[in-house]
């Protein structure tokens, strides 16, 4: 359930550090209600600490706001470095609150203490049964009239974690309402698959330890993947995603292709449960795709010597035979020596598409490479942005400053009964459904969007910061 309480509303903050369980001293709280932020606890919001020209040619600090979660206790502490206006402060908690909760939950409440003229905390009640609430202190004055916003304006923003944050599946309507949810407690990533070669991304992939199950994405329905795993013949190279295991995207036979410890190629027969071992790579293997006929399939290597973010793309036969490679290839951020799955898919015979980054005037994105295996011809496209358009008009709503900070746009469309909808996962890891014909905002959550399906619900992965999945495929 999602709901949206009157008299409070509570936002996310861009990059919060959050003090779970943290409890504050008397020397601490002598520090607080003198204005300052305890310098043993995490201050949200650090800023150049730079005075700032006055009117009348003096300095004057800039308005800042500190900020402490106790998500324990349920309280936010704020401290400014100047007098802030009180009435500001409640119209800005109640007019910004947002929640998110399991369906039935009982809504949350909260109150505001003022300690000095510098000081606050909005204390919550009703934790125990909601995933996390929001709220945004950005239209917060001081008592002479200056705002505390900041250019960055998730500066500002604060979530709070409550006691309801469990690993699952979440379909939600148009509305950000809760359709269904399906517990996954103990999965470690999930992967978008096509199980039939005219519709694509209609099902989910969750893997766990030793097995995985395919969840419909339309339906909610799940069930074992009847695949069974390859054992291994050789030494394995560590990953940092958790599975030894990871399959090609298509799964509309009965073969599926996988590669495990990502260094063997296999194959797995879902109605008979043969396996097959196709081929054994040197270096680390990134990420395989299957031809669309099942004959062949494909795989990221490492160009580098080292597990670098550029890889080589290989073709090979279903005998293991190479037949065809393109050198740096495919491109994906990460540190090198870690190991991390490319999603890779192969939607017609002679095309394959494989993460890339893509320059642009002052920094670059990420996006997809649509390889050809015919010549030497590759065609490079930036993942989802948001319009600038739709970004100017609801970048406040969404607390960002720069449309290139967003992490994920999901865009609606006929195809999905979302045409005009946006999905965003902001520089945190707030999300946001805009909804530009009916020009509304709702916030989704802490957790992490993942696709449409075709009744138009957006199916969202939710869970705690400790609860990490890799995500595959839904770039």
């Amino acid at each position: 359930m999602k709901h949206r309480v009157r008299i409070a509303k509570v936002w996310l903050l861009a990059g919060l550090t959050i003090a779970a369980g943290c409890s504050q001293g008397d020397a601490e709280r002598s520090e607080l209600e003198r204005g300052q932020p305890s310098p043993s606890a995490p201050a949200v919001g650090v800023s150049d600490g730079q005075a700032r020209p006055e009117a009348g040619g003096g300095l004057v600090d800039e308005p800042l706001l500190y900020t402490q979660i106790d998500d324990v206790a349920g309280t936010v502490t704020v401290t400014a470095n100047t007098e802030v206006n009180r009435h500001s402060v409640e119209e800005e908690v109640a007019s910004s609150w947002w929640v998110t909760a399991p369906s039935g939950a009982s809504k949350v409440d909260y109150d505001i203490e003022f300690r000095t003229d510098k000081a606050f905390v909005v204390r919550i009640t009703g934790l125990e049964v909601v995933e996390s609430v929001y709220f945004n202190l950005n239209g917060v004055m001081s008592e002479a009239g200056q705002s505390f916003a900041q250019d960055n304006a998730s500066r500002n923003e604060v979530i709070v974690t409550g006691k309801q944050q469990l690993q699952r599946l979440k379909w939600l309507d148009g509305k950000g309402e809760l359709v269904r949810e399906l517990p996954l407690s103990s999965a470690l990533m999930i992967q978008s698959v096509d199980t039939d070669s005219q519709a694509g991304n209609e099902a989910l992939a969750v893997y766990s330890h030793g097995s995985q199950r395919l969840v419909q994405a339309e339906s909610g329905e799940a069930a074992d993947s009847g695949l069974v795993n390859w054992a291994g013949t050789v030494e394995p190279y560590g990953n940092d995603y958790g599975s030894a295991i990871l399959y090609a995207d298509r799964w509309s036979g009965d073969v599926v292709y996988g590669i495990y410890g990502n260094r063997e190629v296999f194959s797995a027969n879902r109605a008979t449960g043969e396996l097959n071992k196709h081929y054994v790579s040197e270096k680390p293997i990134y990420g395989i795709a299957s031809s669309p006929d099942g004959g062949r399939f494909a795989i990221l290597v490492p160009s580098d010597e080292f597990v670098g973010p550029e890889a080589d793309l290989i073709v090979f036969d279903r005998s293991g035979k190479e037949q065809w490679r393109k050198n740096k290839a495919a491109f994906s951020g990460h540190s090198e020596g870690f190991v991390f799955p490319y999603a890779m898919s192969w939607p017609e015979e002679n095309t394959i598409v494989v993460p890339t980054e893509i320059e642009g005037d002052d920094r670059s994105y990420r996006g997809k490479a649509f390889v050809s295996l015919i010549g030497d011809k590759v065609i490079k496209q930036r993942n989802e942005a948001l319009p600038e358009d739709v970004f100017n008009s609801f970048s406040k709503e969404i607390g960002e400053q720069d449309r290139d900070s967003l992490r994920h746009v999901l865009r609606g469309s006929r195809a999905t009964n979302s045409e005009g909808k946006f999905v965003v996962q902001g520089s945190s890891a707030s999300s946001w459904l805009i909804d530009t014909k009916a020009g509304e905002v709702i916030w989704l959550g802490t957790g992490m969007p993942l696709q449409w399906n075709a009744k138009g619900e957006l199916l969202m992965w939710s869970g705690s910061s400790e609860q990490g999945i890799q995500p595959v495929g839904f770039e």
